[in-house]
């Protein structure tokens, strides 16, 4: 019986033991799916993960933070996260950014610091990530950035719903609801990311 791993296997192992960080993340995925032996291999998984985390591919330090900030497959370890999160977010990671963000928004891992907070949100924002947006509205309609702004939490919902947020258009209904026909009117007006992020 010949225990060898099949050819394309073994090409992944030598390109991973070689550096090449895109197969790390790759053997990392076959190991803590149990590809390789039938059965979850979380220390292996880990181990390449790690890896190429480590050499400063964005996408494994994002993975891997986010599975020791859950507690996911990996003992839960909330200053790894932030530590693995942070590295990820400075590569222009997008959900990186917008999980720090919300971690300096709690103070969770990190000192709670509104500012960087809400710096991570918008950058997330302006590449279009639309739970970072609808935080952002969430914001401006609770006045935690500057007194209330209604009428920039309403854009901030509707842009949000329209990429997706169903959650933004629930928000966006029931705010609507309380706002003058001119507010919403002014709020309609705005009709990019951009210029929302104008008055950060």
């Amino acid at each position: 019986m010949n225990d060898a791993p099949p050819p394309n296997m073994q090409t992944l192992l030598k390109s991973a033991h070689d550096g090449d960080t895109q197969a790390q993340l790759a053997l990392a995925a076959l190991y803590l799916d149990g590809t390789v032996t039938g059965q979850e291999d979380l220390a292996v998984g880990e181990y390449w993960i790690k890896k190429a985390a480590d050499q400063g591919n964005g996408e494994a330090q994002y993975m891997l933070g986010s599975m020791y900030y859950n507690g996911s497959r990996f003992k839960k370890n909330i200053e790894k996260a932030a530590q693995y999160i942070m590295k990820a977010a400075l590569q222009e990671h997008v959900e990186a950014q917008f999980m720090l963000g919300l971690m300096y928004e709690n103070g969770i891992g990190v000192k709670r610091d509104m500012k960087m907070a809400v710096t991570l949100m918008k950058m997330a924002a302006q590449k279009g990530h639309a739970s970072a947006l609808f935080s952002i509205g969430m914001l401006f309609e609770l006045g935690a950035m500057s007194p209330e702004d209604h009428v920039r939490a309403l854009a901030c919902y509707r842009i949000a719903a329209k990429a997706g947020n169903v959650v933004a258009r629930s928000y966006y209904k029931k705010l609507n609801k309380i706002m003058s026909a001119a507010q919403v009117a002014l709020s309609d007006s705005i009709a990019s990311v951009e210029e929302i992020m104008y008055y950060i």
